[in-house]
């Protein structure tokens, strides 16, 4: 194991300069398996939180599990809203924490504070999650923005995330504490301006 040198961070918030997004986009099979109206909310969430990243120069790298077949595909999935900054594909089943290619873009970063979504919330995302908490990063789970698949493990994830020391957070959490957290007001009004469409749904 790797131990990795936290940032000094100044703040009980989610301090977006020690920040770094990692999402674990859908594969087409995973697309096909929720209903519309899920895929809606998780496509909307995905593109406002990678908004929020992007506005606040936060790095943002995808991971994508391909099968057998896909080998020779590297096109970002379909519902990934914009190209990351490093994208990484692993094969079916399998981690890429171990993988140094992936190591060294973390390294590079030099960030402390990992915010993780994407699919399935039991699967990658939780391993994702306990990998990155055995390596000493701040863990930040988006939940709506996770969907698992299955209904029945959604509380034992949570769960098994809380004893593991992450923190389940919602998409507008994020964006509100980056906004608390930003220095200019031109700024911080363009991520206050991510959360009105989620308030009018919300009602």
């Amino acid at each position: 194991m790797t131990q990795h040198h936290r940032q000094i961070i100044h703040t009980p918030l989610i301090d977006p300069t020690a920040s770094f997004l990692v999402l674990i986009p859908p594969n087409a099979g995973d697309i096909a398996a929720i209903k519309p109206r899920a895929r809606k909310v998780f496509n909307n969430n995905l593109t406002t939180i990678v908004s929020a990243a992007q506005i606040m120069n936060v790095p943002v790298l995808s991971i994508s599990s391909i099968s057998g077949e896909d080998q020779k595909r590297k096109a970002v999935p379909p519902l990934l809203p914009v190209a990351p900054d490093c994208h990484f594909l692993s094969a079916e089943h399998s981690s890429l924490w171990g993988d140094p290619a992936f190591a060294q873009a973390l390294a590079q970063f030099d960030r402390s504070i990992l915010v993780l979504s994407g699919f399935w919330l039991e699967h990658q995302v939780l391993a994702t999650a306990l990998h990155a908490l055995a390596e000493s990063y701040d863990v930040y789970v988006v939940i709506d923005a996770s969907p698992a698949y299955a209904a029945i493990a959604v509380q034992p994830s949570r769960e098994r995330l809380l004893q593991a020391g992450a923190t389940p957070v919602v998409t507008s959490q994020v964006i509100h504490e980056w906004s608390l957290e930003a220095t200019n007001a031109a700024t911080r009004s363009k991520l206050v301006s991510l959360l009105v469409p989620s308030a009018k749904r919300a009602h």
